[in-house]
């Protein structure tokens, strides 16, 4: 039950009540002394802690995760959203690449849910890396897998976003504009909050619409959500909207974001009459 109340958050990015009806899942399966369901377990909470911004406490639910614990039958599958994205937005490049390569049998898994999850995994690490045509065909291929699992779950969310960025990167603004579009075209009712706020984000960037910006960071301090509350203030590229993503980057320990935003506060100020 715990978990089906879980994964319903998820897709309505409701993650403060999904870290409640986990917490207690948790503390079952240990005093059952269940130790495949109290793995699992802690790799979902992976997901929800990472997206409310507690990386530190995510990273430490399954330290040094084994090829025997992957094998032991627990789902370990929501690492791949959770723990992947904090290596790879803290610049910890190899530790995003090991991670991934413990789960190189989903690329062949006859389970089509683990292999959007690795799809959307793939486009990830892909971008990171710079390879941005693998990250958009990876990426962009999470998206037929929506009419299965529908655009809330966290792998297509995944995908969808990563796919967009990549687009971008390879000045694909047409290809950008398409798989925003799938999106911006669904119902209010039936469009997962997340990806409202990453739609008027993205859709700032294609028009150069300051009021998208707004709208994108109104919408991620509501869902509590500050990584890509800071990506968002850091994209605007106002103070003090620069100042409070230099905070943010800074308590989640993302080096390369501190890095960047230094850079477009230091340009900013180059702007400012004297």
């Amino acid at each position: 039950m715990y978990l089906n109340l879980s994964d319903s958050s998820f897709k309505q990015d409701r993650y403060t009540d999904a870290l409640g009806y986990l917490q207690p899942a948790l503390e079952l399966a240990r005093r059952l002394g269940n130790r495949p369901s109290e793995w699992s377990l802690l790799a979902e909470l992976t997901y929800p802690l990472y997206m409310t911004g507690r990386w530190g406490e995510a990273l430490a639910a399954l330290e040094d995760l084994t090829e025997e614990q992957i094998r032991s039958g627990a789902m370990f599958l929501s690492m791949l959203t959770s723990v992947l994205e904090i290596h790879i937005h803290r610049g910890q490049l190899e530790q995003a690449q090991r991670l991934y390569s413990l789960f190189s049998r989903l690329e062949t898994s006859a389970d089509i849910q683990e292999q959007g999850v690795y799809r959307g995994a793939t486009a990830a690490l892909r971008r990171a890396e710079g390879r941005f045509g693998e990250a958009l065909e990876a990426g962009a291929s999470t998206v037929e897998l929506a009419q299965t699992f529908g655009v809330g779950h966290q792998f297509v969310k995944q995908g969808l976003v990563e796919a967009i960025e990549a687009a971008l990167a390879l000045g694909e603004r047409e290809k950008a504009g398409e798989l925003l579009a799938t999106i911006e075209k669904l119902p209010p009712g039936l469009r997962p909050p997340y990806l409202e706020a990453q739609a008027h984000r993205f859709r700032a960037r294609l028009d150069v619409d300051e009021a998208g910006y707004k709208a994108a960071a109104a919408r991620f301090r509501e869902l509590n959500v500050p990584f890509w509350l800071g990506v968002t203030l850091l994209e605007h590229g106002e103070e003090p909207g620069l100042a409070e993503a230099r905070q943010i980057f800074e308590l989640l320990e993302a080096a390369p974001w501190l890095e960047r935003v230094t850079a477009a506060a230091a340009e900013h100020q180059a702007h400012v009459p004297a």
